[in-house]
């Protein structure tokens, strides 16, 4: 089995489909079978991005589909192409939400108020 990257163009973005593949013959003639879809990307992708990506294809790679044996190295694979997040990374990320959450609630204390 092995990734096999498909480029897609959608709304004038250049997107990035990674799938684990099986190869055989059937024939005589090679075949290639679509084990798993792992996830889309864009290829400008921010951190966030990134995170949802990653949160899919090792939910998607956890599967009965992929062979235990054979999803840490298909795992490397996509991470050679789309790196998985730093510590630093999720830390700001994580710093976003929660400046987010904050205003919200502040909006919502707002709102209550009025």
């Amino acid at each position: 089995m092995y990734v096999r990257w498909k480029r897609r163009l959608r709304d004038g973005r250049e997107w990035y489909a990674a799938q684990v593949v099986a190869s055989s013959r059937v024939g005589g003639k090679p075949r290639q079978r679509v084990v798993a879809y792992l996830g889309i990307i864009s290829a400008t992708a921010y951190p966030e991005d990134r995170q949802q990506f990653w949160r899919g294809v090792d939910e998607r790679l956890s599967t009965d589909a992929v062979p235990e044996a054979e999803r840490d190295q298909l795992a490397a694979t996509v991470a050679a192409s789309v790196p998985r997040l730093t510590a630093d990374e999720e830390a700001a990320i994580e710093r976003r939400y929660a400046r987010l959450r904050q205003l919200e609630r502040r909006i919502q204390a707002a709102d209550a108020g009025m």
